[in-house]
């Protein structure tokens, strides 16, 4: 009798322990947004244990969301989930944070993976690998680095020391990686997956943020470094982020430790880019862009938003493959702009923000072999606008305690 006492009385402790709150997200702007990135901050809330599960609710419909541990201290800083929210609407979103770990199952809309190269086929997954930056390990990961998807799109992060962004198409929207792992079969994309699209090079490829040689006027290498670290942070099911992590990078006569987290979210083809600093920049200058090939067009507005429609071999076998017809873009907010160039290879912007530790920006990739894209250059430049305007009117998120 006394056991069952005992356990009547720590039943309620633990519903006591969850902490409840309300999410108040307003689109102020005069257009509907679609799968509007939200994103809480833990640190903002304040709890008493560790938050090990959420449930997001607006009104009595249960939200899809994630927590992420983005910092890697085994406790999740932030909380994810996306909505659709009319022109001026403001919609208000019950929050639940418990210390118990429950599995909430949702569709997955996002995926991220890395795996090391097995000739068997029988691949074991990987989380994060490190890395001294004098190694070579780009043909010991199975597709050269994480690569991370949408519904929309999918790119990969190489594993050396040119880091470029690599893209990959889809015919139909879905989730594939899990079953191509980026290398399609014949058998494959006779099923309609889609593929890799994009020979990139040492190119900036899609807003592959590199070094800048002023008086050669080409992009540089992130090397040398002390040590290199790709890591997968985060899978889905709402968004997928994956981080490169560049320890004593020698750069401009300092040595800089640099992290970038690429975030993709569900119904998204755009990434959002934050690129970390451990000490506030001085006057170092980087570059980033899209990549230039021989008979291509450009648009650009001069103030960050910079895009360009490109046909060439997605694979150096010419007879294989045919030719792929891609539009590429990168959004970057004018306050780190110094100088839009060019070279033989890239449409660039050269980018810094002096006396801080942190830019953002973004890059999208469109393929003319998806269903649901933009087939030509008219089309795609035409949807950069509206995209830039986007990006520059989120949602606004307040949290009521």
């Amino acid at each position: 009798m006394k056991k069952f006492l005992m356990l009547s009385c720590l039943l309620p402790l633990g519903l006591m322990a969850q902490t409840t709150f309300s999410v108040e997200v307003t689109n102020s702007w005069s257009k509907s947004k679609t799968d509007e990135p939200i994103v809480v901050q833990l640190e903002q809330l304040k709890t008493n244990f560790i938050v090990r599960s959420v449930l997001v609710k607006e009104g009595n419909i249960e939200i899809p969301s994630q927590l992420d541990d983005l910092n890697q201290d085994r406790r999740p800083d932030e909380l994810a989930f996306t909505t659709d929210i009319k022109a001026g609407e403001k919609k208000l979103f019950t929050i639940t944070l418990s210390p118990e770990r429950k599995a909430n199952t949702y569709k997955a809309r996002t995926h991220a993976q890395m795996y090391a190269y097995d000739k068997t086929l029988k691949h074991d997954y990987l989380t994060s690998v490190t890395t001294p930056g004098a190694s070579n390990i780009y043909s010991a990961l199975y597709h050269h680095g994480p690569a991370f998807e949408s519904e929309l799109v999918a790119y990969r992060v190489y594993f050396n020391d040119w880091q470029t962004v690599d893209c990959y198409t889809k015919v139909n929207k879905q989730l594939e990686l899990e079953d191509t792992k980026f290398y399609t079969t014949p058998e494959q994309l006779a099923k309609g997956y889609g593929d890799d699209c994009l020979i990139v090079g040492q190119t900036v490829s899609v807003g592959t943020l590199k070094g800048w040689d002023a008086q050669k006027q080409q992009v540089t290498a992130i090397s040398p470094v002390e040590y290199r670290t790709e890591t997968v942070l985060s899978s889905g099911p709402v968004r997928a982020v994956v981080e490169v992590k560049d320890e004593n990078w020698l750069y401009a006569g300092k040595e800089l430790t640099m992290c970038t987290q690429y975030s993709l979210w569900a119904g998204h083809r755009d990434v959002a880019v934050k690129v970390r600093f451990a000490e506030p920049l001085a006057e170092e200058v980087f570059a980033t862009g899209v990549l230039r090939k021989k008979g291509d067009s450009a648009y650009s507005d001069g103030k960050g938003l910079l895009g360009g429609w490109s046909i060439d071999f997605p694979q150096g076998d010419t007879l294989k493959y045919k030719r792929d017809t891609v539009g590429l873009a990168v959004f970057i907010p004018q306050k780190y702009v110094k100088e839009q160039t060019l070279n033989a290879q890239n449409y660039l912007y050269l980018i810094g923000a002096e006396g801080e530790k942190e830019l953002n920006y973004h890059f999208n990739f469109t393929c003319k072999r998806e269903k649901f894209g933009y087939p030509t250059s008219k089309k795609w430049f035409a949807y950069l606008a509206e995209w830039k305007e986007d990006l520059l009117h989120p949602a606004k998120v307040r949290i009521q305690q």
